[in-house]
């Protein structure tokens, strides 16, 4: 599956729900080959980290709402980048973030399983995901194998 296509079919999904909340959403990839997915398990990762990123946006109050998109090749790997300008994870939960029952929202908001699920369907590719803090928001990078 191309990936850039699957990114592209994930942000149409999103499209009307990212204008209303006023997100722009930027993508740029380098790495056109095609990639070993099963493509309704990793809409359901980007689509989990974007809404992430959505509600980050909401609950700060941030204006200005950016998200950059970076598929690329690196070290025999292929590498999606989703950067936001949301302000970031919390220090205290940042290196538990893909464990069941970590949320960084409120109770009645989030469930803490996004993320542990998403984690879930990457390891079953054989590939990782990460998270980090990186200048005015977070960064999750998305790992697969070539």
């Amino acid at each position: 599956v191309s990936l850039s296509k699957a990114v592209n079919l994930t942000l149409e999904l999103l499209k009307n729900d990212f204008e209303k909340s006023k997100i722009e959403v930027n993508l740029e990839t380098s790495y056109l080959k095609e990639v070993s997915i099963i493509p309704n398990e990793f809409k359901h990762v980007l689509i989990n980290i974007l809404n992430n990123a959505k509600d980050a946006f909401i609950s700060k109050g941030i204006k200005n709402r950016v998200i950059n998109i970076k598929i690329y090749e690196k070290d025999s790997k292929v590498l999606i980048d989703i950067l936001d300008n949301a302000g970031g994870i919390d220090e205290n939960i940042i290196d538990n973030i893909f464990e069941i029952n970590v949320t960084s929202k409120e109770k009645t908001k989030g469930t803490g399983i996004g993320l542990y699920i998403s984690r879930l369907i990457i390891h079953k590719i054989n590939g990782q995901i990460k998270a980090k803090n990186k200048e005015q928001g977070s960064c999750f990078t998305i790992s697969l194998p070539l």
